[in-house]
């Protein structure tokens, strides 16, 4: 997918949306969007939006002074992800099929995203994704592979959800 004139608004957005993670002051808060505004002006369209959000976050970072724009709500992200934990360890060890239980609960932990615009309630996410079936469930060739399998990869993004995917 190629970045499009609907991306271009989103990152400009995003530049608001790290402000308030930062707490920036009302002065950083519009350097920033000034900043991402004027980078937009010359966006790529054959660029994908993250290889266009790339440069953006590595400037926000620049005028803000920070390492990690999001320290503190990965942090946030992670704690909330931990309370969550013991209910999960025991609702896997408890189940019928403690494998597929296991990929809900990494599934679960894919809405603990940083980037996306739609916050979300993480009790109710969780009730959905245990009593919702996978629109498309290859779930028994995944099992037989997995019997065959010497090794596995697996390969997680999230702030948080990697705690998901470790259970």
């Amino acid at each position: 997918m190629t970045i499009d004139i609907a991306c271009v608004e989103c990152i400009i957005n995003q530049s608001r949306r790290v402000a308030d993670a930062i707490h920036a002051d009302s002065r950083l808060s519009r350097l920033l969007t000034d900043k991402v505004t004027v980078m937009s002006e010359s966006f790529s369209f054959n660029d994908s939006p993250p290889e266009a959000a790339a440069d953006i976050y590595e400037a926000m970072a620049v005028l803000a002074d920070k390492i990690d724009l999001y320290d503190e709500v990965k942090a946030h992200s992670t704690e909330k992800a931990k309370a969550f934990m013991p209910g999960l360890r025991k609702r896997i060890d408890d189940s019928d099929v403690p494998l597929l239980t296991a990929i809900k609960v990494a599934v679960a932990g894919n809405v603990i995203d940083l980037a996306a615009e739609v916050s979300f309630d993480l009790d109710e996410e969780l009730t959905k994704i245990f009593e919702t079936e996978f629109s498309h469930n290859d779930f028994a060739v995944l099992e037989s592979a997995l019997k065959e399998a010497k090794t596995l990869l697996y390969i997680g993004d999230n702030v948080g959800e990697h705690l998901f995917d470790y259970l």
